[in-house]
């Protein structure tokens, strides 16, 4: 068995906390079998002008992103250095209770000084996470958070691209517990995150939110965006577009096309106007291969496809439950104690009664459970099919869902 461990912070010390400064998160490949130490402990962060006392995985913020083969099984052992006890939810790979499930009740936290080893499994490819699934608004604000990239079995289930930019977008908190929506925010751990790309080349975003409560519209004007892949894996079929739409947890995969040198800017669009979340440089040299004509191919995923055709049954079926979102609810996490049909799904349907004089977002998922299929809105069928662990309901809006318990239960 082959253990893989992140390096350690450099030697850098914040003059005001005595503590290492973070560094910035390491892509680390993981084989089926092996086995990676993930430390959490106190790190300084730099914020502009402003150091910060914050919780690093592996030194870094965000931790590192992990990078696996769809089929694969890994072990990642937490190690709690820090002076809370913390818990880890892995946020979309369909696990058992007992590394997936909530804390205090299907696991135990990981006391500070202690260590837990999570068996985790990736059936499908896709964008995943992990964060803080205790306190959260403590330590997935403090910096515990991560990403995993999970590499298909498939050679050519996405299309192509020349690179892969893994990104996460977080809201800061201001001090006294104030939301942050509209102040700062962190791109892969910074406040003026920076890339760069070459002209003709295609670049694959892969966009975490792991906000607790900002949604952000994302959008790179200059550059042509296709939307291919959303929470669990590729879309139903591939559709240009001029923005993303994210809400806390969600993920979204986008192949993004540049056509000439210059500076852009990748933005928020807000209620106040556009903010820029990262600076990209293009520079003025092509890139080899070139793969513009692939990116003009609409694909379409054939199992979606095939989805489409079993799902048409499932429209006028009642809900086997309804679930009324209300004003205090934390995100909903649900107990899935009914027996699904035999096909081994769930019709639920999520109805969004919070009476706000805004429009009011709400993020709902079910933890290490399995994953879901969008029927449709207010009644209207869902027109691109994904599988998915969260979902955004505006208030007001009903929305059902085809819930697949496909997770192992508990383990």
């Amino acid at each position: 068995m082959r253990h893989a461990r992140a390096n350690h912070a450099p030697p850098g010390v914040s003059a005001r906390a005595g503590l290492p400064l973070a560094t910035r998160p390491e892509l680390l490949e993981l084989a089926h079998g092996d086995v990676l130490q993930l430390r959490i402990s106190p790190v300084v962060k730099r914020l502009g002008d402003t150091f910060v006392q914050m919780l690093g995985c592996n030194g870094s913020i965000p931790g590192p992103t992990l990078k696996v083969r769809q089929g694969s099984a890994v072990v990642v052992e937490l190690v709690n250095d820090g002076d809370l006890e913390v818990a880890v939810e892995w946020h979309g790979p369909r696990l058992g209770n007992g590394h997936g499930g909530l804390p205090h009740e299907t696991k135990i936290p990981v006391p500070a000084g202690g260590r837990f080893a999570c068996h985790i499994r990736f059936p499908d490819p896709g964008l995943y996470w992990y964060r803080s699934h205790l306190r959260e608004d403590d330590a997935k604000e403090l910096g515990l958070y991560g990403n995993i990239l999970v590499i298909p079995a498939d050679p050519g289930y996405w299309p192509p691209a020349n690179r892969d930019v893994v990104l996460t977008m977080k809201d800061l908190p201001l001090a006294g517990g104030e939301t942050a929506q509209g102040s700062t925010v962190l791109v892969s751990g910074e406040p003026d995150h920076s890339l760069t790309a070459m002209i003709c080349e295609v670049v694959r975003l892969w966009l975490t939110n792991t906000s607790s409560s900002q949604v952000f519209n994302v959008r790179l004007p200059g550059a042509r965006m296709k939307l291919i892949g959303g929470d669990n894996g590729r879309t139903e079929h591939e559709e240009f577009v001029s923005e993303v739409t994210l809400a806390p947890f969600e993920r979204a995969v986008v192949d993004v096309l540049f056509g000439q040198p210059g500076k852009l800017e990748l933005q928020h669009r807000g209620p106040d106007g556009n903010r820029r979340l990262a600076t990209i440089t293009v520079m003025n040299v092509e890139a080899i291969p070139q793969l513009s004509r692939q990116f003009e191919v609409l694909r379409t995923a054939p199992e979606l496809v095939a989805e489409r055709e079993f799902i048409d049954a499932w429209y006028d079926v009642p809900p086997d439950m309804t679930l009324a979102l209300i004003r205090g609810m934390d995100d909903l996490a649900l107990s899935w104690q009914w027996p699904p049909h035999d096909s081994g799904r769930v019709k639920i349907r999520l109805v969004n009664t919070m009476d706000s004089g805004h429009t009011v977002y709400r993020p709902s998922h079910p933890p290490g459970a399995g994953r879901f299929l969008v029927l449709s809105r207010d009644g209207i069928p869902e027109p691109n099919l994904v599988w998915k662990d969260t979902v955004l309901i505006q208030t007001g809006q009903t929305v059902d869902i085809l819930f697949e318990a496909s997770g192992p239960g508990p383990a």
